[in-house]
């Protein structure tokens, strides 16, 4: 015998082994008659579901393991030594093939017990644990784990004790031992999920039931689904581990998807709300598990099309920003795959998603310490490794590749582009680290580099950041650079210029050189009067444009060279005062939001500057180059939207200020965020005077010029139309109408209004169509003016005064929402501040009510009233009090006093009890109080009023009840997805039992939603997005047309606009779909009958059934 098998058997366990070969597969206990036909009831079930897997099971009447009250001495013998030999073994790892006795009681334990119906289904609760325990610890060995995964049998018996103990858990709640039987069995399957996937191999007899895919057709994942709503964090995390190594190969996780829609599992649109609400919720590793397990699966189109529908972009950019790396990197991998979707590169981009990526990439104190460790550098390496994949996501939008390289981005990703020991030695732990620890470090540096470079790369293929990055790199590495090509994604492409830089001593040099230059928060180093200059936003013919810093705002700042105006200093200072005086003109007159600010002009050392607002943007030829080069085409819609914008500009030029641009030029028109327009470069503007039409100067751009130009006659604002249709054309064919090196051709072409219509005919309307054939008239007098070029386009300009209208009232709404809180913030500070504890809350709830509901105000001022002048109430029984009295009492008290005003507490709260006026005396023997104050009601007065504090006790415990379910539940509906309500309701219940809210804000959030208040809920506060209030509102629609109830109003009526009354209408609903008014007797569509069961306690259930799900 073998030293292993000899301790195993000195182990005073052998006991268990021979009671195992002993024993007879069901030990044979006295039970009653009703355990015993419960007991065959679950047999029943069993065999049942051992027939066939695929059935649907009903939901278990009673909890399983079925405890027996009198649990037989063999039970309990068998269950002491389970749990001894846990306790016993508990820091064995292995035991190896050669353990003869721990192979002999797997063997057993499988064979008597697992694969035994009877057993399991009469199994006493501790002594399924303790087998359980043991069967966790044997399956810590490798040899083990690949020995149970070859027994199909006892997989099929293990995956139905989990579908009974999870449906048991969830619905009956934690029995006794029932959360530790949960625990192992997850703690099991993990074990062997992993194994087969580690090793690709599960029955060696049976390829069909091999590896992962046993699993799967066991159902095995549709249990630790459902375990994703357990309360225990334990069990929970054994779930998010095994789902996540299922989810590891592309066959699983294809299967899990599908089954996640079919029979006995959860939509994928509830899985994505799960496990979002797990990365918000709940604890750090839970958060991770979550994060890991979503990232796996949104390769997966309706996986991310559901993290999209369901808010989820905002919280993986607030993830992507811990200081968990772990966290940060499984998020950032999630934006990865999200940011393949344009609509999502712009979500993230409005979510301030940009700077957060990038402050990812700051270096940070710590990694300069000798104490971190190797592990902790790797994963700082591996998050930023994730930054920059995230970036050049990002990149594929041109804005949010001007955003990040305003955002400082040339320099954070240059900066990583430095020899590997410039970045290794601050985050290697120590010189004797482990040369394996050392690789993997160097490793993880290496395709840091890569990643950084192809991050700059696709930042270079924006011409507007070509200069910068030109700045940054040596000459010698730029070629190497270009060569690679735009949006190339294949990091291997890169490692050249990785390699070239650690070759060469001196490139690296001159790159560490070059860093300083890019760093946009820098010292100035150089000044024009009070501006700060921070770097070259461009130049041409013209002159160069600055973008410089006064103070704490930003300009932008046109530098043009004298010299270049005129042949002689008279010639010179004349031009200077024509542009000075046009842009005098245009900084006096010009306000309009298409329209660039002018500030100032002023001259300084023969140059001419002016100082004009600046536009975050970039020019729409850059977008042309742009999308040339990635092979893209503008859609109809987006050109309409910035045309109508160029369009409206212009008549504000021409129509209100009589101005004519007389170079209107892609370079000329900026597109900023949300494709806002802006016309610039006004300085071959010209004001037309009142006795002249017409102008005669050659100006502007050649390959934009109006026949009258290029023929030198007269022209006037038809020539700004031209233009427009030369513009029009361009950025619907991502060319110009009329492009020719030979100059004399091209102006041939322009006079004769030559240009091809065919790149328009396939792709775009007729419409669009005739307007470019209207703009490019050579005949100015048959051109339209830009009142025409409007009326054939009216159908579009009408929308996008709509657009407008819908932003405005929007804005409108927001600051009025502002305003209002504002108000009644200090309405609340004040009421707060001027009484101690419930004295000032009360007074607040009264206070607002009185103003919201037009209540008078005696009910403000009795809440106030000091305890010195407040009347003393006495219940005389016999002696009718004065007509006087009668008179005050009857004004004061109203026959039906209105429960939760103050009034009526106070009342309530003075009267006192019969007990104490039966004392006093009867037959009008009791003494009359003396004091004047003093007030006398009849008892025939005196009526019962219902205790304030239900009400909004009851509003509490449905918004608890609503709170505790598991996340993506409603019920028996099962939507997942469909169901917005409970989702905008989940937002509600965080926001108002979130911390920093005081007591008063409580009281009136709940007063309200109580009475259902027409008043708005603050959105702003709520977290919660327009989108998901316009499909809740929808959905409430439905559901109350389906009960022939007329909606309190749609989602069009409102605009998003949700009130306290559509919040409780909706909390109604999925309290009905949650059976939390189950069994409560009573119409509750009586007012009076539904306060009434408010006070009551419902029937609470821990879970729900699994088919709810």
């Amino acid at each position: 015998m073998s030293s292993e098998d000899a301790s195993f058997e000195q182990n005073p366990l052998r006991e268990l082994l021979s009671l195992l070969e002993t024993s007879l597969p069901l030990p044979v206990t006295a039970a009653p008659a009703a355990q015993q036909q419960q007991l065959e009831k679950q047999q029943q079930s069993l065999r049942d579901q051992r027939r066939s897997s695929q059935s649907a099971k009903p939901v278990p009447d009673s909890p399983w393991p079925l405890a027996s009250p009198r649990a037989s001495a063999h039970d309990q013998q068998e269950a002491e030594l389970w749990h001894l030999f846990c306790q016993s073994h508990r820091n064995e790892r292995r035991f190896g093939a050669s353990n003869h006795g721990a192979n002999k009681l797997l063997d057993l334990l499988l064979a008597r017990r697992v694969k035994s119906d009877l057993w399991m289904s009469s199994a006493q609760p501790d002594t399924l644990l303790g087998l359980l325990g043991a069967l966790r610890i044997l399956l810590r060995d490798r040899f083990m784990q690949r020995r149970c995964l070859d027994d199909v049998e006892a997989l099929e018996c293990l995956a139905r004790a989990l579908k009974l103990a999870s449906e048991s858990y969830l619905i009956h709640g934690d029995t006794p031992h029932m959360l530790d039987i949960v625990r192992e069995l997850c703690n099991v399957f993990q074990k062997l999920i992993t194994c087969s996937v580690a090793s690709g191999s599960g029955n060696s007899g049976n390829s069909a039931n091999s590896g992962k895919d046993i699993f799967l057709k066991l159902q095995v994942h549709v249990s630790l689904v459902h375990l994703l709503s357990a309360n225990d964090s334990a069990t929970l995390q054994c779930s998010l581990h095994a789902l996540a190594s299922l989810a590891q190969q592309e066959s699983p996780r294809q299967l899990l998807r599908s089954s996640s829609s079919g029979v006995g599992g959860v939509k994928p649109e509830s899985l994505t709300e799960q496990l979002l609400a797990i990365a918000e919720r709940y604890d750090s590793q839970s958060k991770r598990l979550a994060a890991n397990l979503l990232r796996l699966l949104l390769s997966d189109a309706s996986i991310r099309s559901a993290v999209s529908e369901l808010d989820g972009i905002a919280l993986l950019v607030n993830l992507a920003g811990s200081e968990d790396v772990k966290l940060a990197w499984n998020a950032l991998w999630c934006l990865i795959q999200l940011a393949e979707d344009a609509g999502v590169r712009c979500e993230v981009r409005a979510l301030g998603g940009v700077p957060l990526i990038l402050a990812l990439l700051v270096p940070n104190e710590d990694d300069s310490e000798d104490g971190v460790s190797e592990d902790q550098a790797q994963l700082t390496l591996n998050v930023r490794s994730a930054a920059c994949c995230a970036l050049t996501e990002l990149l594929i939008d041109d804005r949010n590749s001007f955003l990040i390289a305003q955002n400082n981005g040339v320099y954070l990703l240059g900066r990583l582009l430095l020899p590997a020991s410039s970045i290794a030695s601050s985050n290697s732990s120590s010189s004797s680290a482990a040369s394996e620890g050392s690789q993997r470090i160097a490793e993880a540096v290496n395709t840091l580099r890569k990643n950084s470079c192809r991050a700059l790369r696709f930042l270079f293929s924006l011409e507007r950041n070509r200069r910068a990055v030109k700045k940054l790199l040596p000459t010698g590495l730029l070629a190497a650079f270009i060569d690679i090509g735009h949006y190339n994604r294949d990091l291997s492409a890169y490692a050249s210029v990785v390699a070239a830089i650690d070759r060469d001593e001196e490139l690296a040099q001159e790159l560490r050189t070059n860093l300083e230059s890019v760093n946009q928060n820098r010292e100035a180093n150089q000044h024009i009067k009070d501006y700060a200059v921070l770097e070259i936003l461009g130049s041409g013919a013209f002159g160069t444009v600055y973008k410089v810093r006064k103070q704490d705002t930003m300009y932008a700042i046109k530098e043009l060279n004298t010299g270049g105006l005129g042949r002689n200093a008279n010639e010179r200072q004349k031009n200077v005062g024509y542009i000075v005086s046009e842009l005098t003109m245009a900084k006096e007159h010009l306000r309009h939001p298409n329209v660039v600010r002018y500030y100032k002009t002023f001259e300084e050392n023969d140059k001419l500057y002016i100082v004009m607002e600046l536009i975050e943007g970039a020019s729409l030829m850059e977008f042309f180059v742009s999308m040339r080069e990635k092979g893209l085409k503008f859609e109809e819609d987006r050109v309409w939207f910035i045309f109508v914008q160029i369009v409206l500009a212009l008549r504000y030029l021409h129509k209100e200020k009589d101005i004519v641009h007389r170079d209107l030029s892609p370079n000329n028109i900026m597109l900023g965020e949300d494709d806002h327009v802006t016309i610039t470069d006004f300085g071959l503007a010209k004001q037309k005077r009142k006795d002249c039409s017409k102008m005669i100067s050659v100006v502007g751009t050649m390959v934009y010029a109006c026949p009258e130009i290029v023929q030198s006659q007269p022209y006037g604002e038809k020539a700004d139309i031209w233009s427009i249709g030369c513009v029009l054309y361009h950025m619907a064919a991502l060319k110009a109408p009329f492009d020719s090196s030979n100059m004399l051709n091209l102006a041939t072409r322009i006079v004769e209004g030559s240009y091809d219509p065919t790149p328009l005919q396939n792709h775009f309307s007729k419409q669009l169509l005739d307007v470019v054939a209207a703009c490019l008239t050579v005949d100015s007098e048959r051109r339209p003016d830009i009142v025409g070029v409007a009326s054939l386009m009216a159908e579009r300009v009408l929308r996008h005064l709509d657009l407008v209208q819908a932003q405005k009232a929007a804005a409108d709404r927001r600051l009025h929402r502002e305003k209002r809180r504002n108000r009644r913030r200090l309405l609340l500070l004040d009421d707060s501040g001027g009484g101690g504890g419930g004295g000032g809350g009360a007074a607040a709830g009264a206070g607002t009510e009185a103003a919201d509901h037009g209540a008078g105000g005696s009910t403000g001022s009795a809440s106030r009233m000091p305890a010195s002048a407040s009347p003393t109430v006495v219940a005389s029984p016999t002696t009718a009090p004065s007509s006087a009295s009668a008179s005050a009492a009857s004004a004061d008290l109203p026959p039906r006093p209105r429960a939760g005003t103050s009034t009526s507490s106070a009342a309530a709260s003075a009267l006192p009890p019969p007990a104490a006026s039966s004392a006093s005396g009867g037959g009008g023997g009791g003494s009359r109080p003396s004091s004047s104050g003093a007030l006398t009601i009849s008892q025939r007065r005196v009526r019962q009023i219902s205790d304030p504090i239900l009400p909004m006790l009851a509003a509490l415990h449905k918004l608890a009840h609503l709170a505790r379910l598991p996340p993506g539940v409603v019920g028996g509906s099962g939507s997942g997805l469909g169901d917005s309500r409970r989702r905008l309701l989940d937002k509600y219940c965080g926001a108002l039992f979130s911390a920093g809210v005081s007591p008063v804000e409580v009281k009136e959030e709940i007063r309200r939603l109580m009475g259902a208040s027409r008043d708005p809920v603050e959105l702003e506060l709520l977290g919660a997005s327009d989108r998901l209030v316009r499909q809740a509102l929808q959905e409430q629609q439905r559901a109350a047309l389906r009960l022939e109830r007329l909606p309190s109003a749609t989602a069009e009526d409102c605009g998003a606009e949700l009130t306290y009354a559509d919040l409780a209408q909706m909390l109604e609903s999925v309290l009905e779909s949650t059976e939390f008014y189950h069994g409560r007797a009573g119409n509750r569509n009586s007012q009076q009958q539904q306060q009434q069961h408010q006070g009551g306690r419902p029937a609470l259930r821990r879970g729900i059934s699994l088919s709810d799900s």
